[in-house]
């Protein structure tokens, strides 16, 4: 986006009616040329705060959005990772150690095709083994 920016500051620049214009809109009278590049020095600094102020806030912005996504991810994860628990709890009985430690360490795909594969298992291995004959 910033290399955006400096092409069109480098386009608005190089027409010398642009900057006159800019220079006699936003600095009114000026004494000499000593008050112009102070003028001229404060404007650029303003407009540089202005710009990463600008930034910052994109910055943030996208830094939320981020997170959400995140948080929204990791939430359908854990209930996916706990209906599968109760379904297995629910159709094979108590878990043991080693099946938790399993579900805890899986992916999101993995606990997916889990919770589809408890209904058609016949014993907890088969919800963890890939080979179940497909209907």
């Amino acid at each position: 986006m910033p290399q955006d920016d400096d092409a069109g500051y480098k386009l608005l620049f190089s027409a010398p009616e642009v900057v006159r214009d800019l220079v006699l809109g936003f600095i009114p009278e000026i004494r000499g040329l000593e008050e112009l590049k102070m003028t001229l020095a404060e404007k650029f600094d303003q407009w540089a705060e202005d710009y990463k102020k600008k930034g910052r806030q994109e910055g943030r912005q996208e830094g939320r959005q981020e997170g959400i996504q995140e948080g929204q991810q990791k939430g359908r994860l854990e209930g996916e990772t706990l209906i599968l628990q109760r379904l297995l709890f629910r159709r094979f009985g108590p878990l043991s150690q080693e099946v938790l430690a399993r579900i805890a360490s899986a992916s999101e795909p993995e606990i997916t095709s889990w919770v589809d594969r408890v209904l058609e298992a016949n014993c907890i291995e088969e919800v963890f083994n890939v080979s179940l004959p497909s209907h």
